[in-house]
């Protein structure tokens, strides 16, 4: 008989369900939700930004003000020294 086992750290544990559920944390669901609609959010500005020149420079400024703000914050950022 075939059957799934897994280690707990100490010894191996047979899983006796025909059917076996591997699930995600909740904290872990909503991260993805949160990565899922940043994802599909920054799809959406980037095909606006290839239809309108205006949304285009609008996005150039914002990565542009994201890369000062690592400059910045590395420089100004005394508690990992």
């Amino acid at each position: 008989m075939n059957c799934l086992e897994i280690n707990d750290g100490n010894s191996w544990q047979s899983l006796h369900s025909s059917h076996p559920m591997i699930s995600l944390s909740s904290d872990a669901e909503t991260l993805l939700d949160w990565a899922r609609a940043k994802r599909d959010e920054e799809w959406r500005i980037a095909a606006m930004a290839d239809k309108h020149p205006t949304v285009a420079d609008a996005l150039a400024a914002v990565q542009l003000a994201k890369e000062k703000l690592q400059v910045v914050t590395a420089l100004c950022d005394t508690d990992s020294k």
